[in-house]
């Protein structure tokens, strides 16, 4: 996510309407701010023109002349702005006067816990800096905030046949099911890791594999998932300075390139879609040095909460939504430069045909991190509260094991949905917890949010897939539902549910020990008269090719939307470890029950630790080291099928000739399943001193078991530069 705060690059220096109305009106002096009831404003022609930026549901800032401000409808007067045009930022609480004046801000308007002031670029991000949300104010014409009636009656039209009954419902819990962690794992991994150089990439809009790995990977995955189903794929690149602080080289030019992936899925009854979107780009600007040296290779910006969650939920959800007969069109789009400032969506807004209708935005920024217990917010504006309700509607109908809160941030700049707000286009931000008090109110909890920390390790998967559920149960209202001359009996990847006893929380299954399922059989078709014979069969691997672990026969009798639960267990094979596949077929013993049985079986992947522990993901990082500008770390993961356990780390450091240059062992006791920031970690000037030459370095480590029999060996190399 932006609050582009952080990007610190250099925006367009005069506020393009702000300089219309200096240049009708004068000097600028006789321009002025002023805080209006928005419905009231409206009905006037005059002010229906004028510069405007919603600062609550109901209020409206509008910029305006002088000497008309005496006869508007106005909440509150205004300021003069200032002769020299400067950018207007906004905050989401008073500035004490002491901070004003040390930081050269000039405050324009307060009202209800907003700040409206004028200050160079350098100045707001001096108050960002202290810890401030501050947000620019970009202004557009009040008439785009009047709520288009189209809208309302196209939806109105397009629902009115598609009751949420209990058939509906149960089809949206069979589709949602196949939201699949292991697949948003899958993209999530990609993002944040380099798996060709064993450290984590960095997707800062000028790095290099941003564009050569990047976003070739969002767009192939993106034709995968659409384009068998009548979608087509573009990139939509345009060209922008990169400014600020980010230092300008001959290998990174000051002119980027930006390029917005753009999924499209027509739509079969209009033309008018939702949008389901995400950025993709990264930066760790609060990491110490990150700014002077982001354009160094192995520097990373991994990006995982911000907003690598986002894109895994945006190529899920065209990966499920893909195949549906949907009675409106539908885009998915990858932003870029959204931590420069909402730039790619600033483009793409500014770029819209006339014959585009956009029903709503759906935007996905930042739902991984859970502090102390899952919750998501949905942040909306004056116009879009019944997009809010639409998503609250999918969360209650599709009993979602987390908690969700809307908030009305009318005016809160902080992600790519604003840019539709600002032109009357309904949407909404879907967001981990924000903050609630203090000059930080309104930025994420996460507190490794534009850092290099900003790994899947600190993620909840569990709350990343119930994001992704929700988008996909919003658009799923607007698909037909299957055949229903006969009952359909519906299995997918999310509704089997594995089950060990035993083990600790986090901990994978062990090799050779019992293991549980939950198999959830869904009836999306038309009730079923009697009881009918199904087959039940559990293979470890595919069926007919793989190990056979259970058949027998189950009764199922089971009216449209209802589901039954399948459980069974069984020894698990000691030998068969790893990323294991089992595959769960239900299907009808007699004739003419089904008319499709490609959704009666299903495969679920599941990691099966060995009898033994497992040292694995070793690793330095930074990596290359600069002892003056960072605090090394050497971090590993330990698996134990245990738990708790004790062990000795040995570890050694050898120059390229092999001679030592550092060592030392370590007692660890660790119940790590996922890496994460200093989870396990050791400060690597404990090793070796901050003096040793640049060059490349080899590093051994050994973990000894204490009281069991087990030694683990690995070995990697790490540079050290100046």
């Amino acid at each position: 996510m932006s609050r582009s705060e952080f990007a610190r690059v250099v925006l367009t220096s005069a506020l393009t309407l702000l300089g219309l109305w200096v240049a009708v009106y004068g000097d600028g002096e006789v321009s002025r701010l002023a805080v209006v009831d928005r419905e009231r404003a409206l009905g006037d022609r005059f002010l229906r023109g004028c510069p405007a930026y919603a600062i609550s549901p109901d209020e409206a800032v509008l910029i305006v002349p002088g000497d008309t401000v005496a006869d508007l409808p106005l909440l509150e007067a205004g300021a003069a702005l200032p002769v020299v045009e400067v950018p207007l930022w906004l905050t989401t609480g008073p500035i004490p006067d002491e901070t004003a004046g040390r930081l050269g801000l000039d405050i324009l308007l307060s009202r209800e816990g907003k700040t409206i002031f004028s200050a160079p670029e350098d100045a707001a991000f001096d108050l960002i800096a202290e810890g401030w949300l501050v947000v620019r104010m970009e202004f557009a014409p009040l008439r785009l905030m009047e709520p288009e009636p189209w809208r309302d009656r196209m939806l109105e039209a397009l629902l009115a046949h598609r009751p949420l009954d209990s058939r509906r419902a149960g089809f949206m819990r069979a589709l949602i099911d196949s939201v699949d962690s292991l697949r948003l794992e899958s993209a999530l991994h990609f993002l944040e890791y380099d798996d060709a150089n064993s450290r984590y990439r960095s997707r800062f809009q000028a790095r290099p594999e941003t564009r050569q790995q990047v976003v070739p990977y969002l767009s192939g995955m993106l034709e995968t998932y659409l384009v068998p189903y009548g979608g087509h794929v573009l990139e939509q690149q345009f060209i922008k300075k990169l400014g600020g602080d980010f230092e300008c080289t001959g290998e990174f030019p000051c002119d980027t390139v930006f390029t917005n992936v753009i999924a499209t899925k027509p739509g079969r009854r209009t033309s008018a879609h939702y949008i389901i979107c995400a950025h993709y780009d990264a930066i760790a600007t609060r990491t110490s040095g990150w700014s002077e040296e982001w354009y160094m290779e192995g520097v990373p910006a991994p990006g995982a909460d911000d907003n690598g969650t986002g894109v895994a939920i945006l190529l899920e959800c065209a990966r499920v939504l893909g195949p549906l007969d949907l009675d409106i069109g539908l885009k998915l789009i990858a932003f870029s430069g959204e931590e420069l400032g909402l730039l790619g969506s600033e483009f793409y807004v500014d770029n819209l045909a006339p014959e585009d209708s956009i029903l709503g935005v759906l935007n996905v920024d930042m739902v991984g991190y859970a502090d102390e217990s899952p919750l998501l917010e949905i942040i909306y504006d004056w116009n879009s509260e019944w997009l809010a309700d639409q998503l609250e509607d999918a969360h209650g109908v599709l009993g979602l094991d987390f908690e969700v809160e809307p908030f009305n941030l009318s005016g809160l700049a902080i992600s790519d949905h604003f840019n539709f707000w600002q032109r009357g286009i309904p949407g909404i931000m879907l967001i981990e917890e924000l903050k609630v008090q203090g000059s930080g109110k309104g930025a994420p909890i996460n507190p490794y949010y534009h850092s290099i920390g900003d790994t899947s390790g600190v993620l909840d998967m569990g709350m990343i897939e119930g994001a992704g559920r929700m988008v996909v149960g919003v658009i799923s209202r607007f698909a037909d539902l299957p055949e229903d001359s006969l009952p359909d009996i519906w299995l997918t990847e999310g509704s089997i549910e594995f089950d060990w006893n035993g083990r600790g929380i986090g901990l994978p299954p062990v090799a050779g020990e019992p293991l549980e399922v939950d198999v959830r059989g869904l009836n999306v078709g038309t009730a079923m008269e009697e009881a009918e014979p199904y087959s039940f069969e559990i293979w470890r691997g595919r069926p007919n090719t793989g190990v056979l672990v259970h058949s027998g026969t189950e009764l199922l009798r089971l009216n449209g939307g209802e589901h039954t639960n399948i459980d069974f267990s069984w020894e698990t094979d000691p030998e068969a470890y790893g990323d294991v596949i089992f595959t769960f077929s239900l299907l009808p013993a007699g004739e003419d029950v089904e008319t499709d049985l490609t959704n009666n079986t299903v495969e679920a992947g599941l990691a099966i630790m060995p009898l033994t522990s497992m040292l694995r993901d070793v690793h330095v990082t930074p990596n290359p080291v600069s002892f003056s500008r960072a605090e090394p770390k050497l971090r590993f993961e330990i698996l134990h099928p245990e738990g708790d356990f004790n062990a000795v780390m040995d570890v050694w450091v050898f120059d390229i000739l092999g001679a030592i240059t550092g060592r030392g062992s370590f007692e660890r006791t660790p119940l790590v399943r996922d890496f994460g920031p200093g989870a396990n970690a050791i400060d690597l000037t404990r090793l070796v001193s901050r003096e040793i030459a640049p060059g490349l370095y080899v590093c051994r480590v050994r973990l000894r078991l204490i009281g069991e029999p087990g030694i683990f060996d690995t070995q990697f190399k790490f540079a050290v530069d100046r």
